[in-house]
């Protein structure tokens, strides 16, 4: 609420300040208010969510997201066909669309730097992610966290709903902001509901675009002897963008005609479950998980129990390796940090991981939602994920099964787990929970 009070002292001081002919121009005032226009409407819209979605915030404005640029003629006309949308100042909403893995994220983040890049024509952009699962009880705090603001208090909505009318009597028309939103939908009916005045169909890419990107991520040649059984390879990914990255970290240094006949033959002859029955993108993705060794599956399966689109800090990949004992293997402390700090890098060198660099400078890794469905399913029952869903209480459900290994039920609201004392789960090894740091605050010989 202090937030909300200064905010309005800041508006009444305004308003004197234009009675008294203290501007020369309206533009010098448009530049005043602008810094309060923004926050003021997300106070207004407060109230307006309904549940059913939870967003994540990419706390983003201010530094790019990708790196290098988009290869292919494909990639490069759509994200010119989302610009124009922008430039346009009849299209107000753009609803980016098509299957999963063919790459609507990568080329919503090549455009959010490409605002962030012309600050001639934007002030900045706000980039959030909307997961598959929980609901949207903190996606209002979430956003005012990006905006700075203090929505903890309910009537919030009102005092939005007041400084809104006290700019609006200034004479700055905040429906004409210059606000404009880009959403990303498998379906197109999702962009339709979202009253899209332009819509994008991204499709997979043309073969030879998708060879072009495949050999560029090879990052090396090969004979050319190799070069057919390599585009055989290649073909496997159908043309999704997700699927050439991840298949050309795997291939990456393979240099000999026999790994590659090897590897198609691997990949034209996996099973599936039925969920990804003839899913391209989880071929590979399942190929690439059988080529990590246990180091490196342990570690991204643990990535996996975050909540989904989640970043991973370098202390907690740490903490990971350092406090398992992976195959049994008891080693001395120097070694253990050596691989907690190695290992999460190489799954990102083979393209199993995603790295991005956060806010404070910090190096972070993500998994693609793709991946963690994946993971998940690899682990045949014996992990459950209930991380980042909002819940007040995890209740003895028929799905937590005896084989359960592992239980993430962290970033929830969760007061006590009362199936932990009447169940028998005899072979969870790892339960992720949140605790206060208070619970711990008089612990002093506490060491693990």
């Amino acid at each position: 609420m202090q937030s909300v009070a200064s905010l309005e002292d800041q508006v009444h001081e305004l308003g004197r300040k234009v009675k008294e002919g203290h501007f020369f121009s309206h533009l010098m005032l448009e530049e005043q208010v602008r810094g309060l226009e923004a926050q003021v409407e997300k106070l207004h819209e407060k109230g307006r969510f309904d549940n059913g979605l939870t967003l994540d915030v990419k706390l983003a404005r201010g530094y790019e997201l990708q790196r290098g640029e988009q290869v292919g003629r494909a990639s490069q006309t759509k994200r010119a066909e989302i610009w124009d949308c922008l430039m346009n100042e009849e299209v107000l909403r753009v609803g980016v669309w098509g299957q999963w893995g063919v790459g609507k994220t990568s080329l919503v983040k090549h455009i959010h730097d490409q605002i962030v890049r012309d600050r001639r024509r934007f002030d900045g952009a706000c980039l959030v992610r909307v997961s598959q699962e929980g609901t949207v009880g903190m996606i209002q705090t979430d956003i005012a966290n990006y905006l700075k603001l203090d929505l903890t208090d309910g009537s919030g909505v009102c005092w939005g709903a007041r400084l809104k009318e006290a700019l609006q009597e200034l004479g700055i028309a905040l429906e004409r902001n210059g606000c404009k939103l880009i959403m990303t939908s498998r379906s197109s009916d999702v962009c339709e509901q979202m009253n899209c005045n332009k819509h994008v169909h991204v499709t997979t890419l043309p073969e030879e675009e998708a060879w072009c990107l495949f050999t560029k991520n090879l990052n090396a040649p090969f004979l050319p002897d190799i070069e057919d059984v390599a585009r055989a390879v290649a073909k496997e990914c159908g043309g999704f963008p997700l699927a050439i990255v991840v298949l050309s970290g795997v291939m990456r240094g393979k240099r000999h005609i026999h790994q590659w006949r090897n590897a198609l033959r691997e990949l034209q002859n996996l099973k599936f479950t039925p969920k990804f029955m003839k899913d391209d993108v989880f071929r590979v993705l399942t190929f690439s998980y059988h080529r990590l060794d246990l180091t490196r599956r342990e570690c991204f399966s643990q990535v996996a129990l975050y909540p989904e689109d989640h970043r991973v800090s370098k202390r907690k990949r740490v903490q990971y390796i350092t406090d398992s004992k992976i195959n049994g293997i008891e080693e001395k402390r120097q070694a253990q940090l050596d691989k907690g700090h190695t290992t999460p890098d190489e799954l990102v060198d083979a393209c199993s991981l995603e790295a991005e660099t956060n806010g404070t400078g910090s190096r972070v890794v993500k998994m693609h939602d793709l991946s963690k469905d994946m993971a998940i399913d690899m682990a045949n029952g014996e992990v459950m994920v209930k991380a980042g869903l909002e819940l007040n209480e995890v209740a003895d459900e028929p799905q937590w099964k005896e084989r359960l290994k592992k239980v993430p039920v962290f970033f929830n609201k969760i007061g006590q787990i009362g199936w932990l004392k009447s169940s028998r789960r005899p072979k969870i090894s790892t339960l992720l929970v949140d605790i206060s740091d208070s619970f711990f605050k008089h612990m002093k010989a506490l060491t693990t």
